[in-house]
């Protein structure tokens, strides 16, 4: 009898990172006739680039390569691909998708209070407005756009929390009593590191932090700790030639997550704490003025504490003040250099506690902006 072969299973994944449901990519092991197309577009940010994957056996993507005729895709697009496919971008691509995950629940939950909403497709989604062409006017005077198909609209959701706020403020949907979301992330890329860090001012977690430096890992846990807010921070550092890169530029990507998520830091308590450790004290004056200015006063004996420089320290008051945008003033004394600079760190994050904390609904400045 002639023998037929199984037919082809081709499934089109091409927004799954944003979905719940696992990839079908994983059970490709055990089925030969099943090809996994996936585009590398939005959650990759190749949206202009033209370009996709298909994860398959190898056996099966050898057939197809003899039997389809080649398609022409540009060098750089090719190149833009395998960069982003680099196991050493995941994180910043792990993240970018988490973010708009939760803009998108966010955005779904508000609009679903005044119209009918239907599944969307990863950072999109399916409204249904009772006045479609009204809707589309009002995006518009907001400078956003909306592509509408009869009574639906697809809604694109962005990873920035100011440009759905605009959207739900034209549609309607915005709760003027609703503080908005005090979130913020940066995304460091340089030949020495690779640092995504993301911040919440108005949740205690989750906190993650991962430099490749055990006791500054240790330090960071200890400012979200103490600060009361969600620390998220991914490093990939030179450390085999030194950790000051990795620690100086987490403290950079640090400052600059925490002054997108205050904004324009209206209500802020602004000012924040003298804190004891042992026979340890350090003392830390923070205004988030806007106007970066570090001091630090203190020395350390023990040159190293673990593979952390206590040197250090002082770069990470300063990287953080100037990318901050505030006044950090921090002066320690004690002999135990572990408990001085454990110090600094709690200090550090009770006194952005304080300066954080929403205590009314004004710019805390005569001048009315910080």
């Amino acid at each position: 009898a002639e023998r037929v072969a199984p037919a082809l299973l081709v499934v089109d994944e091409g927004l799954v990172e944003f979905a719940d449901a696992p990839s079908a990519a994983i059970v490709v092991k055990d089925r030969a006739n099943l090809i996994v197309l996936r585009s590398l577009s939005l959650a990759y940010g190749l949206a202009g680039a033209r370009v996709g994957a298909a994860v398959a056996q190898g056996q099966t993507l050898a057939r197809l390569a003899e039997v389809l005729e080649p398609y022409a895709l540009p060098e750089v697009s090719v190149r833009l691909a395998m960069q982003a496919l680099d196991p050493s971008r995941m994180m910043e691509t792990a993240e970018r998708i988490s973010a708009v995950r939760r803009e998108r629940a966010r955005v779904v939950e508000a609009l679903s209070r005044i119209m009918a909403l239907e599944a969307g497709v990863g950072p999109v989604i399916i409204a249904k407005p009772s006045d479609p062409a009204g809707a589309v006017e009002a995006l518009r005077r907001y400078g956003l756009s909306a592509d509408p198909a009869g009574e639906r609209m697809r809604l694109p959701v962005s990873l920035k929390p100011e440009v759905n706020d605009r959207l739900l403020a034209a549609l309607g949907a915005a709760n003027p009593a609703a503080r908005r979301c005090r979130t913020g992330q940066a995304i460091r890329d340089t030949k020495e590191t690779r640092i995504v860090c993301a911040v919440d001012l108005d949740s205690a977690g989750p906190v993650k932090i991962e430099t490749g430096v055990g006791f500054f890992d240790h330090m960071i846990e200890q400012v979200a700790a103490h600060g009361g807010f969600s620390i998220r921070l991914a490093c990939e550092g030179d450390l085999h030639i030194d950790p000051h890169h990795t620690i100086e530029d987490c403290a950079i990507a640090l400052g600059q997550a925490l002054k997108q998520a205050l904004g324009e830091r209206r209500g802020i308590g602004r000012y924040g704490f003298v804190l004891p450790m042992d026979e340890a004290e350090a003392a830390v004056s923070i205004d988030l003025s806007g106007r970066p200015y570090p001091v630090f006063e203190g020395t350390f004996a023990t040159p190293m504490l673990g593979d952390y420089r206590t040197d250090l320290t002082a770069h990470v008051v300063r990287s953080l003040a100037e990318n901050l945008g505030a006044a950090v003033h921090v002066r320690v004394t004690g002999d135990d250099d572990h408990h001085k600079t454990e110090a600094v760190f709690k200090a550090l994050g009770r006194a952005l506690r304080q300066a954080i904390r929403v205590e009314g609904d004004v710019v805390p400045s005569t001048k009315g902006v910080l």
